[in-house]
């Protein structure tokens, strides 16, 4: 029985520390998209791009 209590704790350590480290990757993600975005505001506002 605490071989299995410990294997499922192990089990859910690890699921956990799987989806923590896939929810960083898309924060990531989307925190550079969203640079990406505000860079280009900036730009457009300083006039240094023509309005499409």
């Amino acid at each position: 029985m605490t071989e299995a209590l410990t294997a499922l704790a192990l089990a859910e350590a690890i699921y956990i520390v799987f989806v923590s480290w896939r929810a960083s990757r898309f924060l990531k993600r989307k925190s550079d998209e969203i640079d990406q975005l505000l860079d280009m505001i900036r730009k457009r506002l300083a006039g240094d791009q023509p309005r499409p």
